[in-house]
């Protein structure tokens, strides 16, 4: 539970490094770890440089090197021009004599000068480059590695880390010229020490130790902080996007979050600003003695060159020399430390990028080079999956085969495995033990891009790309068809529609954040996520909840088209919503990673089971609607009859209608005391719908007997010995009106009764939609058909049931209009 103290459970609500190994790294971090570390950072700065632009590179050490040998020279320039001055003689002797030391020293300071400027136009060149050179080689090695990685623990904070490294990347070229610019004067002005007294470079080094030692403690002290904070840091960037991003905004707003995520923030910042100050006393503190040990050292230094100077073993000339020598190599040697510490809190930072690179390489894909075709025939053999340092198999033993043509759909609760076998299938994770192959060949054997090429994947969670909306269907891939293909899948996916009401079509950026971009609602981008996987020429198409964002008759234009689509491909189906895998040619019923039922549709709604028991969830909920009203379909002093709605202004469509609980068929003679419950089918009917939003009525005749003489119902009839609902309903609408509708699918099982509740029999209802031209249909001899519009129903109402039926759907319309709007 996670409490306004930011706790869960009593623990401090935090990401933190689970193996502690980058902490433990930094603390042992000391001034004889940088002296060893130094060549090796200074050398993977010019080695990334190098790789990013050489001649960029090569240009900074040579004026590095040049100014260099320029403060050298301006030294000696110096120590010249001292010596004439405090020679005897007359001035002007003197100052003639200092003039070509004078000239030297400016030619020195002009050219250091000039060399600043070309290093600080290639430093501002270079920098950025490298910045984006190895943000490249992190996402190459992030693409290429197996998509299990993502499950390693760590994996996703290592790689945040990663990025952490990648941007400072930039700044190795500031911090490796200054460690450089340190280094050469540093080696000009202890030249020139040692030139005037071997003594003075030992005892400059001396003085500048305490210092060093404090700036490096320093470095350690902030990285340590930094790295601690690291979690938190992370929380404040999920934290800040929950805030302001335009799609949590509306339930930040009603779920009246602002206090509480401002709350937190706040408690998080503070957390991040305690330890920040203690870094900053503990790193202050540690400059402080550094600098007052430095002083103390320093004093010692200037002491020893006045005793030279006073005992005659150094000249007054050579005196003034050493003065400016000292500084300069102090100024040089303290930089050095400084930029030193620098570069090595850097280096930590891109530590964490080479290691991560690295170990991107241990995940990264090592697969085989056979090029598939689209598979004819995927099997599965023996199948176990665990995911890394799961506690137990996420599959196990799931054996079957999926054959072109076929659509086979997967079905169970929540984490029983529908997801991750569907990626097995795929390719996109590789089995623990067991087979997975691809026309015979195993899937770790085949190429894995050549392989994804042909997979066509609708994810439950699929990508809203920031591209145009024919980059989103196409993904870089176009067909010989080009355009053709795109406006022939979004026929396919209900995209059509969307596309109309682009501002310019197929070239409209899909984010409104972008200049003439346009945002869609959830129901469009879940058409644009089909169209892709339609207009993807793949042999493999796995739809996850591919309808979940869709309206009824969206939903309902996918499934009706789906056994069209899957005549060229091997097609894996996973909805919760079981009315849709009614297409599937076969059915897996997955719990806890094992395949416990299999079977059709058919087969799995008769016989007793965990599909049968999903089934009847799903459907009990109209039992819930209906008992509102009392449990013997009465209500009030009305006597049974309901207002269903408005018929033209003729008075209102009324019914006795009473839900029953599900569309199986009988169940088996063993199962008797469900049997004694389960309802029986007398009747069929299909509620067909045409392009106009109107319905086909049949005008009964005396001979049918689901519905009363003389009524408009739908058209159906009961059904035959030995057949299934389906099959008569097929045949009744073939027999009465000479239609074939293909795409009937499952919508109601409704009980018909009459005013005093005594139940005649249950009607099972199909669905099903009419493109064909309403005006062109056939009616055979003594059969009266017609379109009606909703609205427009015959004052000869039809039966209870057909009511029911027509009002749901129009209910369902309704419904999916008002989402739509939304």
């Amino acid at each position: 539970m996670v409490t306004d103290g930011g706790t869960v459970d009593g623990e401090v609500l935090q990401y933190v490094d689970r193996t502690g190994s980058r902490e433990r790294a930094a603390r042992q971090i000391r001034l004889v770890d940088m002296a060893r570390r130094l060549p090796q950072l200074v050398r993977r700065s010019l080695a990334l440089a190098w790789r990013t632009d050489r001649w960029a590179a090569l240009g900074l050490l040579v004026c590095q090197a040049a100014s260099g040998a320029m403060q050298a020279l301006g030294l000696l320039a110096v120590s010249g021009t001292l010596t004439a001055l405090l020679t005897g003689g007359d001035l002007y002797g003197r100052l003639l004599g200092a003039w070509p030391s004078v000239v030297l020293l400016a030619a020195a300071a002009g050219v250091r000068a000039a060399l600043g400027i070309v290093v600080a136009w290639l430093s501002s060149r270079l920098g950025p480059q490298m910045s984006r050179e190895a943000e490249l080689r992190l996402l190459q090695a992030v693409t290429e590695v197996e998509l299990s990685a993502y499950d390693a623990p760590g994996f996703t904070h290592r790689k945040e880390a990663a990025d952490r490294g990648a941007e400072t990347a930039q700044d190795l070229v500031g911090e490796g010229q200054d460690l450089i610019a340190s280094v050469a004067s540093l080696a000009a002005g202890a030249g020139v020490l040692t030139a005037l007294h071997p003594a003075l470079l030992p005892l400059l080094t001396l003085a500048s130790l305490p210092q060093a030692v404090a700036q490096v403690g320093a470095a350690r002290v902030r990285y340590l902080a930094r790295l601690r904070a690291g979690g938190d840091y992370r929380l404040l960037s999920i934290l800040r996007w929950h805030v302001c991003d335009r799609y949590a905004a509306d339930q930040v707003r009603a779920g009246t979050m602002a206090d509480f995520l401002l709350g937190r923030y706040r408690q998080i910042t503070e957390r991040i600003n305690r330890a920040d100050r203690r870094a900053a006393d503990t790193g202050a503190r540690m400059s402080a003695v550094g600098a007052v040990c430095g002083g103390l050292a320093s004093a010692a230094v200037w002491a020893a060159v006045v005793w030279l100077l006073a005992t005659g073993r150094m000249s007054v000339g050579h005196a003034g020399t050493a003065v400016f020598a000292l500084q300069t190599a102090g100024t040089a040697l303290r930089g050095l430390v400084t930029g030193g510490a620098r570069i090595m809190r850097t280096g930590l930072y891109m530590d964490d990028w080479s290691e991560f690179l690295a170990e991107a390489g241990g995940f990264r894909m090592s697969r085989g080079t056979v090029v598939p075709a689209a598979p004819r025939e995927i099997r599965v053999q023996d199948l176990v999956f665990r995911y890394e340092e799961a506690a137990r198999d996420a599959l196990r033993g799931v054996s079957f085969t999926l054959r072109r043509g076929e659509v086979v759909a997967l079905v169970g609760y929540n984490g029983s495995g529908k997801t991750t076998l569907a990626r097995l299938l795929s390719g996109l994770y590789l089995p623990t033990t067991g087979a997975v192959t691809w026309d015979g060949v195993p899937t770790g054997d085949l190429d894995p891009h050549a392989m994804w090429s042909q997979v066509a994947l609708v994810p439950q969670d699929y990508a809203r790309w920031p591209l145009t909306a024919r980059e989103n269907i196409t993904l870089g891939r176009s067909t010989e068809g080009g355009d053709a293909d795109i406006h022939d899948a979004c026929a396919r996916s209900g995209a059509d529609e969307v596309l109309t009401e682009l501002r310019s079509g197929l070239d409209t950026v899909l984010a409104r954040d972008w200049l003439g971009g346009q945002e869609l609602s959830g129901g469009q981008w879940q058409r644009i996520a089909l169209t892709r996987a339609f207009h993807r020429p793949a042999g493999l198409l796995v739809l996850d909840e591919p309808t979940s964002a869709l309206d009824p008759l969206g939903e309902h234009r996918i499934f009706a088209g789906l056994r069209e689509i899957a005549a060229t491909r091997a097609v894996v189906l996973i909805t919760h919503r079981l009315t849709n895998v009614a297409v599937a040619d076969r059915i897996l019923v997955l719990d806890k990673g094992q395949v416990v039922q299999h079977g059709t549709f058919p087969e799995l709604v008769a016989q007793p089971g965990m599909f049968r028991d999903l089934w009847t969830y799903q459907h009990t909920r109209e039992v819930h609607r209906a008992a509102e009203n009392g449990e013997d379909g009465k209500d009030g002093d009305s006597g049974g009859i309901q207002e269903i709605g408005e018929n033209g202004g003729n008075g209102p469509v009324t019914a006795t209608v009473t839900v029953a609980t599900d569309v199986l068929p009988s169940p088996a003679p063993a199962d008797a005391e469900a049997a004694a419950h389960r309802p029986v089918i007398t009747g069929t009917a299909a509620l067909l719908v045409n392009k106009q939003g109107q319905y086909l009525l049949h005008l009964r005749d005396a001979h049918k007997e689901i519905c009363n003489p003389g009524t408009w119902s739908l058209p159906g009839g009961a059904p035959e010995p030995g057949e299934t609902p389906h099959q008569a309903v097929t045949r009744e609408l073939r027999e009465e009106a000479e239609l074939v509708v293909p795409d009937l699918v499952p919508f109601a099982l409704l009980r018909c009764s009459g005013p005093d509740g005594t139940v005649h029999g249950h009607v099972q209802v199909f669905l099903g939609h009419w493109n064909g031209d309403a005006a062109a249909l056939p009616l055979t001899e003594g059969v009266l058909l017609h379109w009606f519009d909703a609205g427009m129903l015959p004052r000869l109402t039809m039966c209870d049931w057909a009511a029911e039926a027509v009002r749901r759907h129009q209910d369902e319309r309704c419904g999916a209009a008002e989402g739509a709007r939304g």
